[in-house]
């Protein structure tokens, strides 16, 4: 979503997310394509999000949320973040809106604050998508699957999986949810970036991931509606 807001001149790379209060339409004509190219889950615009302060975050989220809403199941995104709040902040109760909670792009113990404050209030299913290194099974922070797989289950989450990637990594996603299939019977999340493959190069390499073991495929930066619209396989 961010990226695509970026290439279309509708947000800055620094907070896409303000589209949902400056450019409203452009969000949602986005979730829109997704879902025509056969989306069944609408993230939302909301990546950076962790950011912001609690009142600026409190109005992005609420209408990032009733953006997403008409398009399919509901994954809030959360991105990495400098630091962790010590209290549950004031938009937490608006999760609840959501069919789940994406936290994605993280590599490894950044995570472990916000995941103790997700304890302290019950929420969505929590999903915990991690980033991984070029062609390798280790996070940009050094961390195995299996460790990563150990904390989803510490943390009680639905889901655990990859997402993003460089260019020339594609095969990183592949790997990854190998390595988490051998460390986890939760179901596995594989958001690959376009990791520098067309539509059609991608689609392939998405559908190894579901061979792999992936239970939900998507996309990630620089996935635009053409590659979901092949990997489904429509005309």
């Amino acid at each position: 979503m961010g990226s695509l807001l970026v290439a279309r001149s509708m947000a800055s790379l620094a907070d896409p997310h303000h589209a949902c209060l400056h450019a409203p339409q452009a969000v949602s004509g986005i979730h829109a394509e997704y879902a025509k190219a056969g989306a069944k889950v609408a993230t939302t615009n909301t990546f950076l999000l962790l950011k912001e302060d609690e009142a600026t975050a409190f109005e992005i989220l609420a209408r990032a949320i009733e953006l997403a809403r008409p398009f399919g199941a509901v994954w809030v995104s959360l991105g990495p973040a400098a630091r962790a709040l010590s209290k549950l902040p004031s938009w937490w109760p608006l999760l609840a809106q959501a069919d789940a909670v994406l936290f994605e792009t993280w590599s490894g113990p950044d995570l472990l604050p916000w995941l103790e404050l997700a304890r302290m209030d019950p929420t969505p299913p929590l999903i915990l998508s991690f980033c991984f290194q070029p062609d390798k099974t280790l996070t940009t922070a050094g961390w195995k699957p299996n460790r990563l797989a150990d904390m989803a289950h510490q943390f009680g989450a639905s889901a655990v999986g990859v997402n993003c990637g460089w260019e020339g990594g594609s095969e990183a996603s592949v790997r990854a949810v190998e390595a988490f299939r051998a460390q986890t019977r939760l179901p596995i999340v594989a958001k690959p970036a376009s990791c520098g493959l067309g539509p059609a190069a991608w689609a392939t390499m998405a559908r190894r991931c579901v061979l792999a073991g992936a239970r939900f495929v998507g996309g990630c930066c620089g996935t635009d509606p053409e590659y979901i619209r092949l990997f489904h396989g429509l005309s």
